[in-house]
């Protein structure tokens, strides 16, 4: 199980987006991060924004690799980066996933794309942590390879997959070329501009979309789409979240899962708003309340019992959306109407939350809970993950 366990520690950063995908990575020896390596100065050039880490951040984040704790994520990191050296980039022009079965023939040739997402990330996490222009170089061939080959459909869903690529562009702004630079920040604003003229009501589509108008409008240095999503998310947290906690999402498909897909998301896009001075102070996102008493931070509440197995959810039983009954009937890992909620599986927007509230990391080091369906597997997992993650990491990088 070795090898699971190292896949999960760069999943964790990986998911949220996201993240689908999976990670093959060896078992090299332990190597040692340099100290901070040859770092770029942040001058007006980077841009308006930074979405990744900046000059600093960087060199804070290579100092915490560099500390025994965290050379298992460093290895993990590393090997994924190297193992992405010997491909090609594999971009696609119309991403096909939401809404289809796992055995769609678009959604299995979209994923076996997306699986590029995962390699530009751990290149740039491994450029971030060794300075080392290998991995600048390939991942820069894959930023632009997607930015010359996709087009936006206007789909959130699909779009938000794309998080990887904005995040990896931005940490490696200044290895582009300016005609490049000007060339993926276009595509970038394509991407927002396009999900900003498809508003979709007060479900996790709209979470989704307005992460992807914010990240994507940041990455291109556009202070109006920047700021358009950060309004926005204000008037969504009213409309999607509800004042016990719970969500729209949660009410409307009778899971756990999607109460989840709804809060990675905002989350994600509230730290790059605060990182970014688009929020007054490190609450006025996460610790907003609306007018009907909805907040970030109470629907992240809500969750932490399902984490520490305190309560349990049997998942999609009272659904009002036929594609959930349908993925059901397919056999489809994680749909299966009825299955109690895996904790675990709160990980990462917990993780994702501790950077507003630190008091979320002494539940997260004991542990999610279980429940008659945990495996051997799931309970391995588990107690890897408690080491700590790669999410945790860039958060401590991230905090002034």
């Amino acid at each position: 199980m070795k090898k699971e366990n190292s896949v999960l520690l760069t999943r964790q950063f990986l998911c949220a987006c996201v993240l689908l995908w999976s990670l093959g990575v060896g078992s090299p020896s332990v190597i040692a991060a340099p100290d901070a390596p040859n770092l770029v100065p942040l001058t007006a050039e980077l841009g308006t924004f930074c979405i990744s880490l900046n000059t600093t951040q960087r060199a804070k984040f290579a100092a915490l690799l560099k500390k025994d704790e965290n050379q298992r994520l460093l290895k993990s990191v590393q090997a994924e980066a190297d193992g992405a050296l010997q491909y090609k980039p594999n971009p696609i022009a119309t991403i096909v996933s939401e809404g289809k079965l796992a055995s769609d023939p678009a959604k299995i040739k979209s994923l076996a794309s997306l699986q590029d997402m995962t390699k530009m990330a751990a290149l740039g996490l491994a450029f971030a942590a060794t300075g080392e222009s290998k991995y600048s170089d390939k991942a820069r061939e894959f930023v632009l390879a997607w930015a010359r080959t996709h087009k936006s459909q206007g789909n959130p869903i699909n779009d938000s997959k794309l998080e990887p690529l904005f995040w990896t562009f931005d940490l490696l702004r200044l290895q582009f070329s300016p005609a490049e630079r000007g060339e993926i920040e276009a595509y970038c604003r394509a991407v927002a501009q396009t999900e900003h003229k498809k508003a979709r009501f007060r479900d996790n589509w709209r979470s989704h979309q307005l992460k992807v108008i914010g990240l994507a409008g940041m990455a291109a240095n556009d202070v109006e789409l920047s700021r358009y999503a950060c309004d926005e998310m204000l008037k969504h947290i009213a409309l999607n979240l509800l004042p016990d906690g719970s969500s729209s999402d949660f009410k409307h498909r009778d899971a756990i899962h999607y109460h989840i897909y709804t809060l990675e998301p905002l989350i994600t896009l509230a730290i790059a708003a605060k990182n970014n001075g688009l929020s007054q102070n490190v609450h006025t996102f996460y610790g907003y309340e609306a007018p009907n008493g909805a907040s970030l931070r109470k629907s992240v509440d809500f969750l932490v019992p399902y984490f520490t197995g305190k309560k349990t959810h049997a998942e999609f039983v009272h659904s009002r959306v036929g594609f959930d009954k349908k993925r059901a009937d397919a056999g489809e890992k994680g749909y299966k109407i009825g299955a109690l909620f895996n904790p675990e599986k709160a990980r990462h927007v917990l993780e994702l939350a501790s950077f507003f509230e630190p008091s979320l990391l002494e539940i997260l080091a004991k542990g999610s809970g279980t429940t008659p369906e945990t495996t051997p597997e799931d309970a391995e997992k588990a107690e890897a993950a408690k080491q700590g993650s790669l999410q945790l990491l860039l958060n401590q990088a991230q905090q002034r």
